[in-house]
């Protein structure tokens, strides 16, 4: 996405949000980074917004239940990754964050199952909510089970393999994940052409 004055020119109803967004990154550099909780929800904050700049750049109405799964799903890869954070911790006594101070493995992993279980339920929600359907089949539900079979990958990955440390590098790399995505897609081209 083109960052340049030039978008806000062309479409001024952009630059509140990307306002907003640089002032969380500037306050989070300059210290709320270092509070546990405060720090994994002004990341998954970020998604968000840059979630509301695409679609308002393309004038696409957001359904509720896709900011929330957007939000929880962004709440899971960084507890996932805070985790890792923990296990380091333990192992070596050394400081990825300062932020750190205020997880335990016991917390993190709690916090990791709740924020799975959010994701998994809002993606749901959106499935058979109107504008999805009005897309899509009235069996569009059904591509949550490739939702739940990756998420249930990736909590294996991080409490079995503990490879949460880099969810870009898990998402690159594991080929498990990618069978599930592509089955995802196909289900969603199967959906769209052929309704029932």
């Amino acid at each position: 996405m083109y960052w340049g004055g030039g978008t806000f020119l062309a479409d001024p109803k952009l630059l509140l949000p990307f306002c907003i967004y640089l002032f969380l990154n500037c306050v989070y550099s300059l210290g709320l980074k270092n509070y546990a909780l405060i720090d994994v929800f002004i990341i998954s904050l970020g998604f968000i917004i840059r979630l509301f700049i695409g679609a308002m750049s393309v004038d696409i109405e957001l359904s509720h239940w896709i900011v929330i799964t957007t939000f929880s799903l962004s709440l899971f890869l960084a507890f996932a990754k805070r985790r890792d954070d923990v296990l380091l911790f333990c192992h070596t006594g050394e400081k990825m964050r300062k932020s750190i101070e205020g997880y335990n493995l016991g917390f993190v992993d709690a916090c990791l199952v709740i924020s799975a279980v959010m994701s998994i339920l809002s993606y749901v929600m959106w499935s058979i909510s109107e504008p999805a359907l009005a897309h899509f089949s009235s069996y569009l539900y059904l591509t949550s089970l490739f939702v739940v079979l990756g998420i249930l990958r990736y909590l294996q990955l991080v409490f079995v393999d503990c490879r949460g440390g880099s969810p870009t590098e898990v998402v690159l790399t594991d080929k498990a994940l990618h069978l599930i995505v592509i089955g995802w897609m196909m289900s969603f081209v199967i959906l769209y052409f052929w309704r029932f």
